[in-house]
């Protein structure tokens, strides 16, 4: 029987809901429960015996992933022969992870060759943080009207048939006035939630066409969900990306260069500011897991020191901090290698006199806190830079034709093919904002919904489904500097 690639595509994204289910285990890493199609659908391709050249839209992105993995087979082996305390398994452990992340990045790739199954994808994924979202609200309704958090209790009941290790104990953990919906932790949820939100935030600013109440309903629910998992993290992304689309919406952009890059990083960096500024100062009338975090944080820029009384996730920010500071001094080329943050780790934690941290402070020590600190002890600069390209190659290409749209006969282009427009507006957002949490708050490489959101990101074959762009309309796109 033939095996239909879109069907399992939608399987996987669908299986996203069930997340819960995941194989998982605490500091390493999470292997998501779709990874087994993934396998299927990588054996198929095996079989082929043929690779896509132009998957990624850019050859220069197989270019960028050959030297990724270069710098990642090389930066381990020096650190196994010149570290004593090296373990092999865990080198050999994180490059599968690695490459489980790239295969997943390719095969969503090479399944999304147009617009029409862009869209239909992305609706997927939409409605599956949707669901997620709307449990975080219902488990919030049911513990304020029972005071018992049932969802929790009947999630944990039905794990506890599958004895699957998991990083958290499920049971009537009402009391933490935290909320999670049918995942394993409150932070899971900013996974779904934070693409989502700046999807409907990009169809809301820049698509003429959609319904302002279509967009604001699904903006308040993702919101709502977002506030209930008193996710630090959640909340000022949340606001951040809310100012960047404030300010940007209000700029036109005539191409995607270095100058349009930095303008955007600046505009990202002044909207980060000023969030922190508005968490610092309004922080009494936060949840009160993100006050903590927030008094820990100012505590530590006061006095530059942090001990036990500190906020377990301040703590462990800090020490992925410091580790990177001491990545930078002894090998800030390619870093220790993949699997190794711990040894940049302990080396930190070992110059810190502190009594009573009770082991907490190894917490995270095998991946940080979040990706880029993994990303620059692991693998330094040149590393680092590296892998970043591989995502920022694929959406140049959607920004491009993005601009091409704003910068000619907007009302035109955008009514004569709506859908092509507004899955481009989808999945450039979503892809942007899994990929900014990520790099702030997710260290893990066991992840899917990073890779196949950039999968779903237009690419230069696109352009040759969009009847009304003509040839020196798709030169001017990807010959412009």
């Amino acid at each position: 029987m033939k095996i239909q690639l879109d069907t399992l595509l939608r399987y996987i994204i669908y299986l996203q809901v069930f997340v819960s289910f995941s194989y998982q285990q605490d500091g390493l890493g999470i292997i998501n429960i779709g990874i087994p199609l993934i396998i299927i659908l990588g054996i198929e391709r095996a079989f082929k015996k043929n690779v896509s050249i132009n998957v990624f839209g850019e050859k220069k992105s197989w270019i960028a992933i050959y030297l990724f993995f270069i710098i990642a087979v090389l930066s381990g082996l020096i650190t196994i022969f010149t570290n004593p305390n090296a373990v092999l398994s865990r080198y050999i452990g994180v490059l599968l992870s690695l490459l489980f992340l790239f295969l997943t990045y390719y095969l969503t790739s090479l399944i999304n060759h147009n617009y029409n199954k862009s869209f239909v994808f992305i609706s997927d994924f939409l409605n599956v943080c949707l669901l997620h979202s709307a449990f975080v609200i219902l488990e919030f309704i049911i513990v304020s009207i029972s005071g018992q958090n049932y969802i929790s209790l009947i999630v944990g009941y039905t794990l506890s048939f599958f004895r699957l290790p998991t990083a958290v104990s499920w049971g009537d953990d009402s009391i933490v006035g935290r909320y999670k919906g049918i995942l394993f932790e409150p932070g899971e949820v900013i996974s779904f939630a934070i693409p989502a939100f700046t999807a409907f935030l990009a169809l809301l600013f820049f698509d003429k066409n959609t319904k302002k109440t279509y967009c604001i309903s699904k903006l308040i629910v993702l919101s709502m969900s977002v506030l209930l998992t008193g996710s630090s993290t959640g909340i000022f992304l949340m606001l951040a990306i809310l100012l960047f689309f404030l300010i940007v919406s209000n700029i036109k952009l005539r191409n995607v260069g270095i100058m349009q890059i930095m303008l955007y990083i600046f505009v990202g960096g002044v909207a980060a500011l000023l969030c922190a500024y508005l968490l610092f100062q309004y922080q009494d009338f936060l949840p009160l897991p993100i006050q903590e975090r927030v008094i820990s944080i100012g505590h530590y820029l006061e006095s530059g020191v942090y001990d036990s009384e500190t906020n377990i996730s301040v703590m462990v920010y800090l020490n992925s901090l410091n580790s990177v500071l001491f990545t930078l001094k002894n090998n800030p080329i390619i870093g220790f290698g993949p699997g190794y943050f711990s040894i940049a780790h302990t080396s930190v934690i070992e110059t810190i006199n502190l009594k009573n941290f009770q082991g907490l402070e190894y917490l995270n020590q095998h991946d940080g806190y979040s990706m880029l600190l993994r990303l620059i002890v692991e693998f330094g600069i040149v590393g680092t830079i590296t892998f970043l390209s591989i995502f920022y190659l694929r959406l140049s290409q959607a920004f491009k034709l993005f601009i091409f749209f704003q910068n000619q006969q907007y009302n035109k282009y955008s009514a004569m093919n709506n859908k092509a427009y507004k899955a481009l507006l989808l999945t450039t957002s979503a892809a942007s904002a899994s990929l900014l949490h990520c790099l702030i708050n997710k260290p893990s490489y066991w992840n899917m919904l990073l890779p196949i959101l950039f999968g779903l990101c237009f690419k230069r074959g696109f352009t040759q489904e969009l009847d009304f762009l003509t040839a020196k309309d798709r030169n001017s796109m990807f010959n412009s500097n």
